[in-house]
């Protein structure tokens, strides 16, 4: 599944904040200050977002321009500080929140605050395309309890491409495994499978190696791999190690039978 950029999500809150002041003039500074981040120049829109802050104290939109800021230019620490301040200030606000946990969630020491603060926000915006994407990730990786409710979210959503629907599946496949539910946990990873084929062959390896695991559907998973390396090898820049190592995996599987 695609990561969640500061851009993506700069676009995502950013242009949610166009009306969100009284005075025109301060919303044609912010939509000015969108223009100048679409032509890098985070610089002079930094500066327009400051002086927002200083004219309109109470606004969130301005002060997530300058965490972004902060980190297109490598200021993580300033960032994150300033996006804690923002939250704080703002329990209800969904941008506040996610931004926190968006910038948490590149932390893995941070891992478990980021999935809470991205669980205050989907409170306030349900269904959140991006939300769902972090929270889905982190959960399975962090093996969060209540994951298994926003991949059942996730995998539903018709917005998603073919690559984030099958990443999804998978990662679904992956919870439900830990949680003993062996036959939905397959039936998720073929899923995954089917939607991965054109547009992430990558993940089928991982897949493949699922099936593997389960100890008992040796010749599925040998037919895995090798339809993993008829899709693989058509695509730019493809592993040759992982084709081979694929090839010689499959060989066994099919032979052990």
């Amino acid at each position: 599944m695609k990561k969640i950029n500061m851009f993506l999500a700069f676009f995502s809150i950013a242009f949610a904040g166009f009306g969100c002041f009284d005075d025109s003039s301060a919303n044609s500074k912010l939509v000015d200050a969108v223009k100048k981040v679409k032509q890098g120049n985070w610089q002079e829109a930094e500066q327009i977002a400051i002086q927002l802050s200083e004219e309109n104290p109470a606004a969130v939109s301005p002060v997530i321009l300058q965490i972004l800021s902060f980190e297109n230019s490598g200021q993580m620490d300033k960032a994150v500080d300033l996006a804690r301040q923002c939250a704080k200030s703002n329990p209800q606000d969904f941008a506040a929140l996610y931004t926190l946990g968006r910038l948490y969630s590149k932390d893995e020491k941070r891992y478990g605050e980021a999935y809470s603060v991205l669980e205050n926000a989907i409170i306030l915006r349900p269904g959140d395309i991006n939300t769902l994407i972090l929270l889905c990730n982190l959960g399975v990786v962090n093996n969060e309890s209540t994951a298994g409710k926003y991949l059942d979210q996730l995998v539903l959503k018709s917005k998603l491409s073919n690559a984030d629907t099958g990443r999804a599946y998978y990662l679904r496949g992956i919870y439900l495994d830990r949680s003993e539910k062996k036959e939905e946990a397959y039936r998720s990873m073929m899923k995954a499978w089917d939607y991965s084929i054109k547009d992430n062959p990558e993940l089928l390896f991982q897949i493949a190696a699922f099936v593997e695991k389960t100890g008992h559907r040796d010749v599925e998973a040998g037919l895995l791999y090798k339809r993993f390396v008829q899709y693989y090898e058509k695509t730019a820049g493809y592993d040759p190690g992982k084709t081979a190592l694929a090839r010689t995996r499959s060989k066994r599987l099919l032979n052990s039978r």
